[in-house]
């Protein structure tokens, strides 16, 4: 059976609630038998098939991601009422051969991305990267500040720069179709949350031209021209790369070659102005300490370095 590729698996996505009050959901997943090997022989021993699942998108769904090894062909998983599952599957034979594992399947449709950007106030141009102090890092809440996508990570890594949020639009006048946190690495590419995969799911939105909008708490947002997103994770590198920049959207150039999202939008309008001044202003004058939008260079203080940042971009 080496190399044996598994076909036609189907999930249903049927939502089995038990009562009115569960708070689980069930999703069931069915294939077809693997009945031949490659070479067209009759598989004469059971076939084993193991299932791998998470509830991110993006996730590689290797070992890690193992749920179960069956020898029939349907699963029926309990989950999390409301929460998205995606699945494949590797068929085994007793002699240890093994298939091609199945593509993804879930509940609902998804894209991919790996996304790339710098922020002005922390840029170290000597690197091509971003630096913080391990008391910042310290600071840094747990749980995302963006009420659009309050996800949470049990700790932070060593290179966790911030929060990030993402934002897709079919349509930059209209309402985002999805709005999702995701961390910043001092490489300056995205990462999901727990296991700093640089591919970026966004579950329930389907293969198409979309617009892409990163926002940080402090800097100004950045907007993506019209790009394809599908299942195959291509690369918007807004640091690297000005002409993926729309043209509705701000951006600094750092160095030769290389752009960062502008310092000092506290209000978070597109645009620093005087409104952000009092917003630096008033945390000043209050001393504010720790993880506050008014620390632009991430010092932990909201001091005159800040203001300055805030003052040439504001010019």
């Amino acid at each position: 059976m080496e190399n044996h590729h598994i076909k036609n698996i189907i999930l249903f996505g049927l939502i089995l609630i038990s009562s009115l009050y569960s708070q689980t959901t069930t999703f069931r997943l069915e294939w077809n038998p693997v009945l031949l090997d490659t070479l067209g022989n009759e598989e004469t021993l059971p076939v084993t098939y193991w299932i791998y699942g998470d509830s991110l998108c993006s996730s590689q769904l290797d070992e890690e991601h193992f749920l179960t090894a069956t020898k029939d062909t349907l699963f029926e998983h309990q989950v999390e009422q409301g929460r998205n599952y995606f699945y494949r599957i590797l068929a085994v034979d007793e002699w240890g051969n093994r298939s091609v594992i199945t593509e993804k399947t879930g509940n609902t449709p998804y894209v991919l991305s790996q996304i790339k950007i710098f922020l002005e106030g922390i840029f170290e141009e000597s690197g091509d990267s971003m630096y913080i102090s391990p008391d910042m890092s310290n600071l840094m809440p747990l749980q995302s500040p963006y009420s659009e996508s309050n996800r949470m990570v049990p700790a932070h890594s060593n290179n966790t720069i911030d929060w990030i949020l993402v934002s897709i639009y079919e349509n930059p006048q209209d309402p985002s179709l999805h709005d999702r946190a995701f961390l910043l690495q001092t490489d300056g590419w995205l990462a999901d949350i727990g296991n700093e995969n640089t591919v970026l799911g966004f579950a329930g939105i389907d293969s198409g031209s979309y617009y892409v909008q990163v926002r940080h708490r402090n800097h100004a947002f950045i907007l993506s021209n019209q790009t394809d997103l599908t299942k195959t994770p291509g690369a918007i590198n807004f640091a690297g790369d000005q002409s993926t920049h729309h043209a509705s959207s701000i951006a600094k150039k750092l160095k030769a070659n290389t752009w960062g999202l502008v310092s000092g939008d506290l209000d978070q309008n597109g645009a620093v102005n005087n409104a952000d001044y009092t917003l630096w202003l008033d945390q000043a004058q209050n001393s504010t300490t720790g993880y506050s939008g008014a620390d632009l260079n991430f010092d932990g203080f909201v001091t005159t370095s800040d203001y300055t940042l805030w003052w040439r971009n504001s010019q």
